[in-house]
């Protein structure tokens, strides 16, 4: 009886341990594919960041376009 009770008991445990290792093995499975979608993400905001950093390099301040807009405005009065 005894014995008995034990292998019932060996086999519920083996049948949990099983259906952990399925739970276990998914979410190994699905981990992966996050690090793969993460590493993508990774490069292209690399590459956002890059192309940012060259927009405000090239970009204008008020300070230049104040200039600009002056010169512009002397240009128009000169041609009238």
């Amino acid at each position: 009886m005894v014995l008995e009770d034990l292998r019932s008991q060996f086999r519920v445990f083996g049948e949990a341990l099983s259906q952990v290792s399925d739970t276990v093995d998914s979410h190994t499975e699905r981990l992966g594919k996050l690090e793969e979608h993460l590493a993508n993400l990774r490069i292209e905001m690399n590459f956002v960041k890059e192309r940012l950093a060259q927009i405000r390099q090239n970009q204008v301040t008020r300070n230049e376009f104040k200039l600009l807009e002056t010169r512009v405005a002397r240009l128009e009065r000169v041609r009238k």
